[in-house]
This record gives C-alpha cells, structure tokens and sequence, in this order.
C-alpha cells in the first residue's frame, strides 16, 4: 500500500525528484510582453493523465530554498484541470529571477501518494519543464527572469513516474 504524506511533504518530495506559450484563456489582454505596473506570471500546465483532483502551483523566489519545501510567503495556487488544462496567476510579482513547480494530487486527498522509496505516484513539474538526473531538477535548470512590469507566460508539462 502507498505511503501517504502531507500537502506539504508531498511539495517537498515532487520536488526532489527529477516555454514560453500562450496565456492562459481570459487572459487575451497578456497575448504577448506587456509592461504594467506589477509583473505578472502566467502558468499552463498540461500533460495530465486524468482531470481528477487538484493541481498545486508554487512560484519560488529564492534558490536557496528551491526545490525543497515552500517556505511562508511563497505565493502558491490550487487550481483544477479544466479540458486537461490547468491555469494559475500570478499578480504583482517583483521582477527578478523565479522558478514555478506543479504539483498533481489526483485523487484530491491533499496528500501525494510516493512509493517505498518515497518517488512520487502522482505527477509533478517544473518551469521550463527542468528534469532531474536521478534527483530534482537545479535551480538554473527551472528558473526564469521577469522583467520590471512583464507578462510571463510559462508552459509546464507534467511528469509521472
């Protein structure tokens, strides 16, 4: 039987384990770069094997703590899967270098299922859709750099092991 962890393990398991593209729909203002005051990040995910459950999104800030846990104040957002798409935004970011992990908990439980040796069994991702060798993906394999005022979008596609 799987081993059950909390939302907040599960974040931090994904995330040890190892695009741009368009914006997501109601968001046709954001087609391209625009400047504003506050920058914003646009994230689509797709690649899901089912639509059940909820998708986790976490934009991180800081190297330091990536990919490990989330630490307090890391802007986060639970989204569903709509047509085997699931979109989240992210409003008044600084500008400067971020990095976005997605975290699928497909049977909704607010718990992520992992193996005997702690792989997840429910999908996860990475901005610039980073991939790990026998681990998580670094930091310089999933960050990304907002401009002062940019629209980013960002495209991830989901991993199951």
């Amino acid at each position: 039987m799987p081993r059950r962890t909390s939302v907040v393990t599960s974040l931090l398991l994904a995330m040890l384990l190892g695009g741009l593209g368009a914006p997501p729909a109601g968001h046709a203002q954001a087609a391209g770069k625009l400047r504003a005051a506050g920058g914003q990040v646009l994230v689509k995910v797709t690649g899901f094997r089912s639509a059940r459950g909820k998708v986790f999104v976490a934009l991180w800030r800081n190297k330091k703590d990536f990919p490990g846990t989330p630490p307090a104040g890391t802007p986060t957002a639970t989204v569903n899967i709509v047509k085997g798409v699931a979109e989240a935004s992210f409003s008044d970011v600084p500008p400067g270098v971020f990095a976005v992990t997605v975290l699928h908990d497909e049977d909704g439980d607010g718990e992520m299922k992992t193996n005997f040796i702690g792989i997840p069994k429910e999908g996860i991702g990475f901005s610039r859709d980073a991939r790990g060798r026998f681990g998580p993906p670094g930091w310089d394999a999933a960050k990304l750099t907002l401009e002062p005022g940019e629209v980013e979008p960002v495209n991830i596609t989901m991993l199951y092991y």
